[in-house]
């Protein structure tokens, strides 16, 4: 545990806006132990999972039998005691496939970790420059707009679509939002609710202005994008 070194996050702010230190651990199975609260629950789950082949959606789509298979319930059970033990007000968690990443102040919290995963990865935030974000290569543009995670006007498709065809060369919709606008699928929840995580990148100020002209209130903060210094 003493021979962990902390990896330098440069951000443009704390993890979620409070947190200054993020742990990640590689857990196998880590999508699928939503809504189980032990280990017990969690294995008569995966017994039916794996049962029955998925007829919907699934978190983990391609070779999903095999992913199962590669499960590490020692593991998982390890995952269950470590967050029943933990001071729930302390910290946060997010699951992305494999991935648990767990946000804190706590920095001495987060070393315990190791026992769920031996190559335990400690980032901590170095915050430089307001309302910036930086990459690690040149961004292709100078600014960039995000929307507001809201439910959004009946057109909202349309407008993002004339919106696209009129100024695409001076402003690029994210290709996630751009693969929505485009599906031929019928689906239409899913811009009843738009995710923060949509913006438009685009080099001159005054498009801001356009973008204020067709979406308003769904607009949410403005960064300039720079290269990491």
């Amino acid at each position: 545990m003493e021979s962990l070194k902390l990896q330098i996050d440069t951000r443009n702010a704390l993890y979620f806006g409070k947190y200054q230190y993020r742990a990640k651990c590689k857990v196998e199975g880590a999508a699928y132990t939503y809504y189980s609260k032990g280990i017990e629950e969690f294995k008569s789950k995966m017994a039916k999972r794996s049962a029955t082949a998925p007829s919907y959606i699934e978190v983990m789509m391609t070779g999903w039998q095999s992913r199962i298979d590669l499960i590490n319930y020692e593991q998982i059970a390890t995952y269950f005691s470590w967050r029943e033990d933990a001071p729930s007000d302390l910290y946060m968690a997010r699951i992305q496939g494999n991935t648990i990443s767990f946000f804190s102040d706590d920095l001495d919290l987060l070393k315990t970790l190791t026992v769920l995963d031996p190559n335990l990865e400690i980032s901590i935030v170095d915050i430089i420059g307001k309302n910036v974000l930086y990459f690690k290569k040149e961004p292709k543009f100078k600014y960039r707009t995000y929307f507001r995670g809201k439910k959004v006007p009946d057109n909202f498709k349309e407008e993002v679509r004339s919106f696209m065809e009129r100024y695409e060369n001076i402003a690029s919709i994210c290709p996630a939002l751009k693969r929505l606008i485009n599906e031929t699928t019928g689906r239409k929840h899913w811009y009843n609710y738009l995710h923060s995580s949509y913006y438009v990148d685009y080099d001159q100020e005054s498009t801001l202005t356009l973008l204020h002209m067709f979406f308003g209130s769904m607009l949410a903060k403005t960064y300039t994008l720079e290269k990491q210094p």
